[in-house]
């Protein structure tokens, strides 16, 4: 037992499971931490680069690309990405990926492609990722 203060004694089970309740409670605000640092990420991604076309896997079980032209609007873009993002943070990576591909429709970024890549990778499907990780890196190896 472990005598804290005059009155209050804890037993070892007791310490035990307020260490791991500290624990939890931290891991969850790093967790929620690293969600809103990755959202102004790829924020601040989206904004870095700009493109007229548009890239959009519309059927993802035939991998299916074509090219829509819409006007470049980078506002209607950033609506849809930040919805995706909140997507994303509660774990509904289908939805995500759904206004991902919207945004994609009205500004293209490396930043958009990787953040598609990646929510289609949660979501295994492997051949759509890797198509956009490589458009991420094509269009940022241009860029510079």
């Amino acid at each position: 037992m472990l005598r804290y203060s005059n009155s209050l004694i804890i037993s070892n089970n007791q310490l035990v499971l307020l260490l791991l309740d500290i624990n939890n409670i931290f891991t969850s605000v790093k967790r929620n931490f690293l969600n809103i640092v990755f959202l102004l990420t790829a924020v601040l991604f989206l904004f870095n680069g700009c493109s007229g076309s548009a890239v959009v896997v519309n059927d993802s079980k035939n991998f299916e690309i074509t090219s829509e032209k819409h006007e470049r609007n980078p506002k209607k873009a950033l609506e849809f990405f930040i919805n995706g993002g909140i997507y994303e943070t509660v774990g509904n990576y289908e939805a995500a990926l759904r206004q991902y591909e919207k945004a994609l429709l009205y500004d293209s970024t490396a930043g958009l492609y990787y953040t598609i890549a990646k929510c289609n990778f949660y979501l295994n499907k492997l051949s759509p990722a890797l198509k956009y990780a490589q458009n991420a890196v094509e269009l940022d190896s241009q860029k510079g």
